[in-house]
């Protein structure tokens, strides 16, 4: 994880191949632009589309958008978001990590930080898998929206290794909480051929 996060930022990749959730593209969202040309001014730029952007975005608008597009329109804040390709085709439309925490996999980072830092991020990451399944629910998005037991293929030794040392962390540290059994729930099944 340390390694991926100190690769360089760089633009999206001129071809990028199409995700399997945004084949079709949506004909209203993918391609979709407020106006012809990008805005000289704004008084909140937001960065993206992606889960991130959208949920800045949604809580700044409230759900009454048209209502805000007037508001701006009488000299109210203006907010603008920018997106290299189609919307949400980055990270948030080619995967589930959104909707599925692998909280050991970061917690002993977090934990050398400060413990309550780790627990803080952990409980974050699940509440947003809540967050995200009730927001489909709510809101009636014909998607697949799923919530149960999944699987982390480890084909590494010392990945694995890393990874027992993080589930058994993140269990002694929620151990007696009202959260063991969400947070901290990582039930071990293994195949070993190392």
């Amino acid at each position: 994880m340390d390694a991926r996060a100190s690769l360089p930022v760089s633009l999206p990749r001129a071809n990028p191949t199409t995700s399997y959730w945004q084949d079709p593209p949506d004909p209203e969202i993918s391609d979709y632009l407020s106006s012809p040309t990008v805005p000289e001014t704004a008084d909140i730029v937001i960065i993206g589309s992606g889960i991130t952007g959208a949920g800045i975005a949604w809580n700044l608008l409230g759900e009454d958008q048209e209502l805000h597009a007037r508001d701006n329109e009488n000299g109210k804040e203006k907010i603008v978001m920018l997106e290299a390709r189609q919307a949400c085709s980055g990270a948030t439309g080619r995967n589930g990590g959104h909707t599925k925490a692998a909280s050991y996999r970061t917690f002993l980072s977090n934990s050398s930080i400060s413990l309550p830092t780790a627990k803080k991020i952990a409980r974050l990451e699940y509440a947003t898998i809540k967050a995200v399944h009730a927001f489909a629910a709510t809101h009636k998005i014909d998607c697949d929206s799923w919530t149960g037991d999944t699987v982390d293929v480890v084909y590494d030794a010392a990945q694995w290794e890393a990874s027992l040392k993080g589930i058994e962390a993140i269990r002694q540290a929620f151990k007696g909480e009202e959260d063991e059994s969400t947070v901290a729930r990582y039930p071990l099944k293994w195949r070993n051929d190392f």
